[in-house]
């Protein structure tokens, strides 16, 4: 997919998360996440790919929001002496996390993709919005929101030097709400194996209706 045509799918997404944080601010629900422990738990599934016994990385955080995920890992080993660049379509949410995130290993950029190279990166929650008409148990599978997907992760994965981990909403989820996507586990998992790298790893065993994976690069 070209960047032009993303640029016009997430159009609509930017105005939806834009009103989101206008009216939530810096929480959870500012962008569209239930709480802070659900929060945590989704964080906490995408961390364990990096590793405990090194320090100075760079990671780069595709959708970051307000900044939540560095509040999280700011004080992992892996970011002692690192960097941390936040990427996210919404210029209300970059604004936020700016103001709200002074930490100097901190950079926030309105973008739709990673504009600098990093050990790292990671997407969480970014893929599940895709519009409020949208009905996944009605219209079944989205494709051209799938294609933006993969595309977003294979160029993901060029800026990634050592790995990245991301997550979707499962596609075995009891109940399916409305406007947003779930990714059938084993598709991308596939995907991942054939295009991105040999080294890949699902985990779709904690508590939320939704998977990670990481891809080792």
């Amino acid at each position: 997919m070209e960047r032009a045509d993303a640029a016009r799918l997430l159009a609509p997404v930017a105005v939806a998360y834009d009103a989101l944080a206008a009216r939530h601010g810096a929480t959870p629900a500012g962008i569209a996440c239930i709480d802070d422990h659900t929060q945590r738990l989704r964080f906490a599934a995408l961390a364990g790919i990096l590793p405990e016994d090194e320090s100075g990385l760079v990671i780069n955080d595709l959708g970051c929001g307000y900044g939540a995920l560095f509040g999280y890992l700011a004080d992992h080993p892996a970011l002692r002496g690192g960097l941390y660049h936040g990427y996210d379509i919404c210029e209300r949410l970059i604004g936020l996390a700016q103001q709200g995130t002074r930490d100097p290993r901190t950079v926030f950029v309105q973008s739709l993709e990673a504009l600098w190279t990093a050990d790292y990166s990671f997407v969480s929650g970014t893929y599940n919005f895709v519009s409020a008409d949208y009905d996944f148990a009605r219209d079944g599978p989205d494709l051209t929101w799938t294609g933006y997907i993969e595309d977003s992760l294979l160029r993901l994965a060029a800026a990634s030097r050592r790995g990245l981990a991301f997550n979707l909403l499962s596609g075995y989820a009891d109940q399916p709400i409305p406007g947003h996507y779930y990714g059938d586990p084993l598709a991308f998992f596939d995907f991942c194996r054939r295009h991105l790298s040999p080294r890949v790893r699902l985990i779709h065993d904690y508590a939320l209706p939704e998977w990670t994976i990481y891809v080792r690069l």
